[in-house]
C-alpha cells in the first residue's frame, strides 16, 4: 500500500471519529439540558410547596391567636361579672380588649400580586438592611405577670364553683 492510500484512510478515520465526537457531544449536551430543566421544575415544586406549607402554617397560627383572644376576653368578662373585685385585692387587673392586639388577616401573607411575601422577620443574607414587609407587626406577648393574674382567676373561679357547689344542694328533678 502507498502511503498515500493510507494518508487518505488516515484522514477519512480521522473526519469519522471527529463527526461521531460531535454527534455524541451534541446528544449529551441534550441530555443534560433536558436533565437541567428537570431539576428547575422540581425546585420551582419544592419552593412552592415550602410557600404552601409556611401560608398554611401562618393560618394556623392566626386561627389559634383569635381562639386565645376569644378565651382571654371570656375570662376577663366573666371575672368582672362574677368576681366580687374588691375582696380579690386588685389580682383581676385584665387590661381592655382595646390594649390586645389587633387580628391579623391572612390576606397580608400575600403581595399586590399574589406573590409570596417573606416573614417579617427575614433578613437576606446578602445585606444588612431591614427589610420592607407588607406585614402587620403585632404586639408583645402578655407578660409573666399578666399570665399568673390569669392564672389566678382560674383557681378563684374553681374554688367559687367548688363552694358554690357545697353551698346549693343538689337538686333532683323526679
Amino acid at each position: 500500500m502507498s502511503s498515500i492510500v493510507l494518508i487518505g484512510a488516515g484522514a477519512i478515520l480521522l473526519l469519522i471519529g471527529v463527526g461521531l465526537g460531535l454527534w455524541w457531544g451534541s446528544h449529551r449536551r441534550q441530555q443534560e439540558a433536558h436533565k437541567v430543566t428537570e431539576l428547575e421544575k422540581e425546585l420551582d415544586d419544592y419552593r412552592s410547596q415550602v410557600t404552601d406549607h409556611f401560608r398554611q402554617t401562618a393560618e394556623q397560627f392566626t386561627a389559634i391567636g383569635k381562639e386565645y383572644r376569644k378565651l382571654y376576653e371570656h375570662m376577663a368578662s366573666g371575672a368582672a361579672v362574677l368576681c366580687d373585685t374588691g375582696q380579690l385585692g386588685g389580682r383581676l387587673s385584665f387590661p381592655s380588649a382595646e390594649t390586645l392586639p389587633k387580628e391579623v388577616t391572612t390576606t397580608a401573607l400575600e403581595g399586590d400580586k399574589g406573590e409570596a411575601v417573606p416573614p417579617a422577620d427575614f433578613v437576606p443574607q446578602e445585606s444588612g438592611e431591614e427589610p420592607e414587609s407588607e406585614l402587620p407587626t403585632l404586639e408583645a406577648e402578655p407578660s409573666d405577670e399578666e399570665l399568673r393574674h390569669t392564672e389566678a382567676l382560674e383557681e378563684i373561679l374553681t374554688e367559687h364553683e367548688l363552694a358554690r357547689d357545697l353551698e346549693e344542694p343538689a337538686k333532683t328533678f323526679h
